[in-house]
């Protein structure tokens, strides 16, 4: 059995991926050993909700990670799924090992796109490694609510999802040393100046970000950097606005600030990573 452990986004891999398979196909042919898969039994998940947004429409995402890491960071969760008027039946089996590795640990994962909902009560039947569980999905104007009777191997990361409201953009600006904090707030200064003024909305779990009760803001999209300001504005149409502020801090402060923005219309805006 071939084992190929490469690290993730290194030259190495942009540069000889293809070779790579092209070497694995050779082998498959010139060997009578079949490359064996490597299952591994699931024991614990969690359950995360996202809505997903583009220009034209929403969606729900319901996206499945172990508690458990493992030694790669692109092991599969492999399940059945079915959906009978927005009712679901879904069944995680267990794990698949990947044959090239991503070095790195993480959980498994897996993604289900379960489309448009209309309002109304869905049954759920969500089966774990063998465990069931019984439950619904209530879906209104404001957000997404799961109910479930019991959580057998379950773990809800949220059992309310807001939904992203219209009009708004959210983001953060990023930057590498404390020296530099005047400038990050001169970006929200000049978001502002160019209209946006911040939206208070209550607290709770938004998918992309959650408002703590103290007002506190996390991100879905984290920075890398040492120091972050997260941020969640309102204003119609704000795309241009968003850019020219990009577009003036790339030109006056490149490496001094990183700038990362999404719009409840699906779009990303951000500056070129320099910092």
């Amino acid at each position: 059995m071939i084992n190929l452990c490469l690290k993730k986004n290194t030259p190495f891999m942009k540069k000889n991926l293809l070779p790579l398979f092209f070497i694995l196909i050779v082998f498959s042919f010139s060997s009578c050993t079949k490359i064996k898969r490597e299952y591994y039994s699931l024991t614990s998940i969690n359950l995360q909700m996202i809505e997903n947004i583009t220009p034209e429409d929403r969606s729900i995402y319901f996206h499945f990670y172990t508690i458990e890491l493992y030694s790669c960071l692109n092991y599969l969760i492999r399940y059945d799924f079915s959906s009978d008027n927005g009712n679901l039946t879904i069944n995680l089996r267990d794990v698949e090992k990947n044959d090239l590795c991503i070095n790195g640990q993480g959980p498994a994962t897996a993604s289900m796109n379960l489309g448009k909902y209309d309002n109304g009560t869905y049954q759920i039947n969500l089966t774990v490694a063998g465990e069931t569980n019984t439950g619904a999905l209530e879906v209104s104007d404001l957000g997404y609510v799961l109910h479930f009777q019991t959580l057998n191997k379950l773990n809800l990361i949220a059992d309310t999802m807001f939904r992203i409201p219209e009009n708004i953009f959210w983001g953060y600006v990023a930057y590498p040393k404390e020296a530099s904090a005047g400038i990050a707030n001169q970006v929200l200064d000049s978001l502002e100046s160019h209209g946006a003024s911040p939206h208070n909305l209550q607290h709770g779990y938004y998918g992309y970000f959650t408002i703590k009760e103290n007002g506190e803001i996390t991100l879905l999209d984290k920075s890398d950097a040492n120091f972050s300001i997260n941020f969640i504005y309102k204003q119609e149409d704000p795309d241009d606005n968003i850019k020219d502020v990009i577009r003036y801090f790339n030109n006056h402060h490149l490496n001094e600030v990183y700038i990362f923005v999404r719009t409840s219309k699906g779009l990303v805006f951000n500056s070129p990573m320099n910092i």
